[in-house]
């Protein structure tokens, strides 16, 4: 499993495990462009602005999703 160092702005597809109630860990994945980059996260715009310099912080508008880093079996940037 390959992990591709992404950086803010990046367009990529993330893999990682997700906790499930009464189950077993499953496997998911998200695409989109990399909107922040923590130590311990990365959040990813799923639905964005196509031009990320005029989104709104916090714009409501936009998907994100934050993704445990601890979590991440792979990244692969596309764009």
């Amino acid at each position: 499993m390959t992990k591709t160092p992404l950086k803010l702005g990046d367009v990529a597809e993330i893999e990682f495990l997700d906790h499930c109630e009464d189950g077993a860990i499953m496997a998911f994945k998200v695409w989109g462009r990399v909107k922040r980059v923590t130590r311990l996260e990365y959040e990813v715009a799923a639905w964005g602005h196509s031009n990320p310099a005029e989104a709104e912080k916090d714009d409501p508008n936009e998907k994100t999703f934050s993704i445990v880093r601890r979590a991440i079996t792979r990244t692969r940037k596309l764009k």
